[in-house]
C-alpha cells in the first residue's frame, strides 16, 4: 500500500514539475518576444498635432505594414484608419517614441498607456491599459455619457417620439376593437350552438317545414330554400325585367 502511494506521489510530483517547466518556457518565450518592445507615434505629416500612440513587439516596419493592411479594410473603424482613408496613407508617418524592453503584453500596454495619458493623442479612441479601478471608473463615465446622449436625443426628437406613441396607442385601440369583434362573434356562435343543442327537435321541425315558392308554384322544404333559389329551374321561372331605355341628355 505504501509503495503504491509513493508511486502516485512521485507521478504527481513529476506532473507538477512538467507544468512548472512548461510555464517557465512560456514565460521565457514571452520575455524574448517582448524584449524588442517599442512605443511609436503615427503622425499626420500636414498636421503634427493629429497623431496616434501605439506599441508593438515587432519592428516598426512590420507594424507599419499592419496599419496599412488594416486601413484598407472597412472592418477597422478606429479614428486613425478613418483619417487614413480620408487623407491617404502617404499623408502619415511612423516615429519611434522609445524602446521599451519588457516581459509581457501587460507591461508594454502599461507603458503605451503612460504615453497616451502624457501626450493626449487625438487619434486614440481608448486607453491602452486599465487597472480594475480604472475599469470601474471608465464604466461609470461611459454610462453617464450614454444617459446624457439619450437625454439629448429625446429632447431633440420629442415631437417624433410623441407622434410614435400616439400611433402606437391608435394601433392598440384597433387591436382591442378587433379582439372585441372576434369575442362578439364567438359569443353569437356559442349562443347559436347552445340553442340548437337545447332545441334539436324544434330546429329539425323548422328545417323540414313545407313552404311554397310562388314563382315556381311548387312546395319545398325550408332547409332547401337556398339551393332552390339558385337552381336553373327557379332562375328560368323568374319574370323578365323590362329593359330600361337609356336617358339621352340633349345638349343646348
Amino acid at each position: 500500500m505504501d509503495a503504491q502511494e509513493n508511486k502516485e506521489n512521485t507521478i504527481e510530483k513529476e506532473e507538477a514539475e512538467v507544468q512548472m517547466l512548461a510555464e517557465q518556457v512560456k514565460n521565457a518565450k514571452l520575455k524574448q518576444q517582448y524584449a524588442c518592445g517599442q512605443i511609436y507615434k503615427v503622425v499626420n505629416k500636414n498636421n503634427p498635432d493629429e497623431f496616434y500612440i501605439g506599441s508593438t513587439r515587432n519592428t516598426l516596419r512590420v507594424r507599419w505594414a499592419d496599419h496599412k493592411k488594416s486601413m484598407k479594410s472597412e472592418h477597422f473603424r478606429g479614428l486613425l484608419y478613418v483619417r487614413m482613408r480620408e487623407l491617404g496613407f502617404d499623408c502619415f508617418s511612423m516615429v519611434l517614441v522609445e524602446d521599451w524592453p519588457c516581459d509581457n503584453k501587460d507591461q508594454l500596454r502599461q507603458r503605451e498607456d503612460y504615453w497616451i495619458r502624457t501626450l493626449r493623442p487625438t487619434l486614440n479612441m481608448t486607453r491602452a491599459y486599465l487597472t480594475p479601478e480604472d475599469r470601474q471608473e471608465y464604466r461609470v463615465q461611459i454610462r453617464a455619457q450614454r444617459v446624457e446622449k439619450d437625454r439629448a436625443w429625446r429632447e431633440a426628437n420629442k415631437e417624433t417620439i410623441a407622434e410614435s406613441k400616439r400611433l402606437k396607442r391608435e394601433a392598440h385601440k384597433l387591436e382591442i376593437s378587433a379582439e372585441e369583434l372576434k369575442a362578439e362573434q364567438r359569443r353569437k356562435a356559442d349562443y347559436a350552438k347552445e340553442y340548437r343543442d337545447k332545441n334539436k327537435e324544434l330546429v329539425l321541425a323548422k328545417r323540414r317545414e313545407k313552404i311554397r315558392c310562388e314563382i315556381c308554384d311548387v312546395e319545398i322544404v325550408r332547409a332547401s330554400k337556398y339551393d332552390h333559389e339558385r337552381s336553373e329551374k327557379h332562375k328560368a321561372n323568374l319574370p323578365v325585367q323590362p329593359a330600361v331605355a337609356p336617358i339621352i341628355v340633349e345638349q343646348a
